[in-house]
């Protein structure tokens, strides 16, 4: 254990220093060392190329391996393991480039039952490529109706029949299908195991991403990276401000990309079905998912 956390402690001193990798086989190694000492989250295996002016960034992300009643970010699920909570997913979203889209994350249902929301959020996130946003989607039922399922499994699991966490969970039932909506989505993208032991999360969580640094070994072609960059800024500064202000490289943003669009269907249009008849199953534990930890939706 203190050459796991000696180990830890280097990569993550490293991953301040935000060291990049523009060279395949200097990433391929340090993606291996990652794998062998840390939880390496990586879709992919390896990069076949890493495209002119990025580079790749192996992020670290410290989970604490405590419960959440413990004030840690995991919960216990079937095994005697634990799974990430929604801090901990919320952490390794943020490393990994991932945004949610407020347009088209909301409602399925049409709202006209405050006890039913099916709940789905979606969100981008930067491809390897550079050119391209990936577009993640996860929802989430949560039904809390009288005679569901949900509110069945609390009634036997509680001392007092569940009332206390039925009320807590009505009244912040959009927050909590929400956020499970979105853990889902952060799961699926980032290819995450349902659950870990807690050996695995005394390690620190590493996650590569794609960055834009502008660095490139011919001069001619940085300079032309360079002016198309300050070009574009100058241009969308004119069309906001009407001037044409002066610009220096270090003011540079990020290159035009775009989105590959996933199927989804409109919000906020279909009443709530029937009790029971749509089961929504948890993700980590198989079972009908109880929730109710956080009135805020923070559990799971």
């Amino acid at each position: 254990m203190g050459d796991e956390k000696k180990n830890g402690t280097a990569l993550a001193k490293q991953g301040k220093a935000r060291e990049t990798y523009g060279d395949l086989d200097k990433l391929a190694g340090a993606m291996q060392a990652a794998g062998q000492r840390c939880n390496l989250i990586a879709p992919i295996v390896a990069l076949d190329h890493i495209p002119l002016f990025f580079e790749v960034s192996l992020r670290v992300v410290s989970i604490d391996p405590r419960e959440m009643r413990d004030g840690g970010e995991c919960y216990s699920v079937p095994g005697g393991k634990l799974a990430l909570g929604k801090s901990a997913l919320a952490k390794l979203a943020l490393a990994a480039g991932i945004q949610w889209d407020a347009m088209r994350s909301g409602r399925l249902d049409d709202g006209s039952d405050p006890y039913y929301v099916h709940y789905r959020a979606v969100g981008a996130w930067p491809d390897f490529d550079g050119r391209t946003v990936l577009q993640i989607s996860g929802s989430k039922v949560l039904d809390l109706r009288e005679g569901s399922a949900t509110l069945e499994k609390l009634a036997a699991e509680s001392k007092d029949g569940g009332e206390k966490r039925v009320r807590e969970m009505r009244a912040f039932i959009l927050e909590h299908a929400e956020s499970k909506a979105r853990n889902r989505a952060i799961r699926q993208a980032l290819a995450l195991r349902s659950s870990y032991t807690r050996e695995d999360l005394q390690k620190p969580f590493v996650v590569p991403r794609l960055v834009e640094t502008g660095r490139c070994d011919d001069p001619e072609l940085r300079r032309l990276y360079y002016e198309k960059k300050l070009e574009g800024k100058g241009l969308a500064q004119r069309m906001l401000y009407g001037t044409d202000p002066a610009l220096k490289p270090g003011d540079m943003e990020v290159i035009e990309v775009t989105a590959r669009a996933i199927a989804t269907e409109p919000l906020g249009k279909q009443p709530p079905p029937p009790v029971n008849t749509i089961e929504d199953y948890d993700q980590d534990t198989g079972e009908v998912t109880d929730d109710g930890l956080d009135p805020f939706g923070g559990d799971r």
